[in-house]
């Protein structure tokens, strides 16, 4: 024979134990260490995907070798050019500056010779271009 279950009268009131760990809301120090291990693992996994993100962007973004050896190529022209132009000069102004002493002449009157202008067009165009500047003057 089966055992019936008598049923539970209206009136009665049940009382069930459970333990309190299963139905107790959380602590504070119980919310604590479960924000803790979940930031742990979820910071690693974001530092993870961080760091993947960058390492991305890092490629995408960087040129193609040639263009960076081209660049610095280019660079290095602009810059050697540069270089020669100022040796030129200089050595355009050592030869005035040893043919007025050689002549006994003064080198304004030297440099204008060799450009093929006379002496005061030279120091009024050499006075027009320090008094006037490059750009107009900011408002």
């Amino acid at each position: 024979a089966v055992p019936t279950i008598p049923p539970i009268p209206a009136t009665a009131t049940t009382t069930l134990t459970v333990p309190s760990c299963v139905v107790a809301a959380p602590t504070a120090m119980h919310r604590n260490t479960y924000r803790q291990r979940h930031y742990h693992a979820s910071n690693e996994s974001l530092l993870e995907q961080l760091s993947d993100n960058i390492d991305a962007f890092y490629m995408r973004t960087q040129p193609h070798s040639h263009t960076v050896h081209e660049k610095e190529k280019l660079k290095n022209y602009v810059i050697e050019c540069g270089h020669y132009l100022q040796d030129q000069l200089h050595l355009e102004l050592q030869d005035y500056i040893h043919q007025s002493l050689t002549e006994n002449k003064p080198l304004v009157q030297v440099i204008a010779e060799a450009e093929g202008v006379a002496v005061e067009d030279l120091c009024l165009a050499t006075a027009s271009a320090i008094a006037t500047p490059s750009s107009p003057p900011p408002p």
